[in-house]
């Protein structure tokens, strides 16, 4: 009886050990499948963070174009204004001129 009891004891030992084994396996495969997802996502956040910086260095290179333009349409109005002024000066300096010829 002491025999049986004792070998019952160690079957039940060695289930225990087995199920033990069993869900250890398992967790360690549901680690590595969580781990290899976790690096597609990592991949595939760094493909998304480089396309968002070329998007920006993009849309940087717009912006200093646009600065750009506007600087030099600027600078082309304000000579456009110089030249409209100097010929408002000609003018009337030169409409002065007339009147003075007039008076004398």
């Amino acid at each position: 009886q002491a025999n049986e009891d004792m070998k019952a004891s160690l079957d039940s030992a060695f289930k225990k050990l087995h199920e033990h084994e069993v869900s250890r396996e398992e967790i360690i495969a549901s680690n590595n499948s969580l781990v290899i997802q976790l690096r597609k996502d990592l991949a595939g956040s760094e493909a998304e963070t480089e396309s968002l910086k070329s998007s920006l260095r993009g849309l940087k290179g717009e912006l200093d174009d646009k600065k750009h333009e506007t600087s030099l349409q600027q600078r082309q109005v304000s000579l456009q204004l110089e030249m409209s002024s100097r010929q408002h000066d000609e003018r009337l300096q030169e409409a002065e001129r007339r009147c003075q010829r007039l008076e004398e």
